[in-house]
């Protein structure tokens, strides 16, 4: 029987064959990694499309779905009048439909017309562009709040 030597081993170690497999080994673990992330950011898109589906009737006021048609409200923010607001979230009337839960934090950037504002600034009867990350349930994650002034009334109203 072949005893076990460790200075051999500690040699095979040192080797350009040792040192190669290893690379070998890591490259195959990195291309696992990014292929695993790359699946996981995938279903994630596509668990966004299959919910977005489900919900669209209570997100869009409509059961028939208007994908791609113009008036369609995007997937990554909306737009329109502040309905009620709660420390965590607002309610807007959409300008393309009916009223959206828009969700938002503190790294949530909030901003006027004058520069950055805080969620108190929020109130009723604003009007608000949001951009953020849709949610599965249809909502809003908003990364950006901008409250906008409200656009001047018509001088001369046509009959």
């Amino acid at each position: 029987m072949k005893s076990f030597d460790t200075d051999s081993a500690k040699a095979w170690v040192r080797s350009e064959q040792f040192r190669l497999i290893a690379a070998v080994v890591i490259a195959v673990l990195a291309l696992f990694v990014a292929f695993q992330a790359g699946a996981a950011f995938g279903f994630h898109r596509a668990a966004y499309g299959y919910h977005l589906d489900e919900n669209y009737g209570r997100t869009f006021g409509t059961t028939t779905a208007r994908f791609m048609q113009p008036g369609t409200p995007g997937g990554h923010g909306a737009m329109g009048k502040i309905v009620s607001v709660t420390p965590s979230s607002i309610i807007i009337a959409n300008t393309s439909g009916p009223e959206q839960n828009v969700m938002f934090d503190a790294d949530t950037m909030i901003r006027t017309q004058n520069g950055n504002a805080s969620s108190s600034a929020l109130s009723a009867g604003d009007l608000v562009v949001i951009f953020g990350e849709p949610m599965d349930d249809g909502s809003v994650h908003a990364r950006l709040i901008r409250i906008v002034p409200a656009p001047p009334a018509p001088t001369n109203p046509t009959p």
